[in-house]
This record gives C-alpha cells, sequence and structure tokens, in this order.
C-alpha cells in the first residue's frame, strides 16, 4: 500500500491510504499519511478526521478475523502488513474509543 504520489518526480512521497468507514455516522472517507507517521500522530489525525478518539479495525487479505490498531506495536504491524501485500488502499472501519479504568486508577482507551 505504498504510493508515490509524485512518480518519477523530485520530492514525491511514499504515502498509505486507509478507506475509513465511521462504524456511527456511515461517513467513508480517505486518510492519506506518510508512511513514516507514528501511531501517536495517525490516531490525533483519526482523531481530528473523525472528531473523536477512534481504533481502527481492518481484515486481512483472505482472513475474516478482525484485527484491531489501538496501539504502537499493532500499528507496525499493520505497516509491515501493507508493506509485503503492497495494497493500494485499505479497507478500515473506525469505532468509538471508550475508556475505562484498570486497576490502580489507571485509564486505557479501549475500542467499544
Amino acid at each position: 500500500m505504498v504510493v508515490n504520489q509524485n512518480e518519477g518526480e523530485e520530492g514525491g512521497e511514499d504515502m498509505y491510504c486507509f478507506r475509513c468507514r465511521d462504524r456511527e455516522s456511515d461517513l467513508v472517507t480517505d486518510v492519506w499519511v506518510h508512511v513514516d507517521i507514528a501511531w501517536e500522530d495517525f490516531a490525533a489525525k483519526l482523531a481530528r478526521t473523525f472528531g473523536r478518539a477512534v481504533a481502527l479495525v481492518y481484515r486481512r487479505e483472505g482472513e475474516s478475523q478482525e484485527v484491531k490498531v489501538q496501539a504502537e506495536m499493532e500499528f507496525e504491524d499493520l505497516c509491515e502488513y501493507l508493506d509485503n501485500t503492497q495494497i493500494l488502499t485499505l479497507h478500515a472501519e473506525v469505532r468509538t474509543a471508550r475508556r475505562r479504568r484498570v486497576g490502580g486508577g489507571l485509564v486505557r482507551a479501549v475500542q467499544g
């Protein structure tokens, strides 16, 4: 899924394209990000795009089980999968990330 938007030109950047469908509103929008983006920056961009904290959910080709992306390690696995498969656009769903209390008073975002 690495796309060079200026193929053959100087200054071209490799980008990922996520076609995101909002589970709550059915809004579908393409989210383009640079391949070197960190999870925190990607999550922030999704939050700005959808107006709330969200979790990203997708299915790998040929598999029926959903894969949830809610942390840096999961996002790195997703990027590796995209680099290996060269999918041009990943179809994904965004779901509201809920916060809940975890032992010791810590608050952690979880997919809802």
